[in-house]
């Protein structure tokens, strides 16, 4: 199954619901990302990847979008995030989101990390 909400994509590859999102994430569209992977999460997902491969850029309200969608799990799930561009990762590396967020540069790294193949 796979949703669309103009910034958001959502769809579920076996038990992984996966948000694609894309475009500047920033103030004036924070509270939409927010509601829309609110309204998204899937309490019986084994893992979530946020795959913001098309992302440009991001301020710190995007990624308080981010950290909402966390306050929302219980916490025992995996939440990847993907993210190719090394400006966007350093950015991730200096608000420390490394420490809550695994991060990858790919999305089938995520997948494997959150199939068991890279966790232990």
């Amino acid at each position: 199954m796979s949703i669309n909400h103009e910034m958001v994509q959502q769809k579920q590859i076996a038990d992984v619901q996966v948000f694609t999102i894309q475009g500047i994430l920033k103030y004036e569209n924070s509270k939409d990302l927010k509601d829309s992977i609110l309204g998204f999460y899937n309490q019986e997902a084994n893992g979530f990847i946020f795959d913001l491969s098309t992302v440009t850029a991001i301020d710190s309200t995007g990624m308080g979008a981010l950290l909402s969608f966390l306050k929302k799990t219980d916490g025992t799930q995996p939440i990847c995030l993907v993210v190719p561009d090394s400006f966007l990762r350093e950015l991730f590396s200096i608000a420390k989101f490394e420490q809550i967020f695994s991060i990858f540069e790919t999305m089938e790294q995520a997948m494997q990390f959150i199939h068991g193949e890279g966790n232990n």
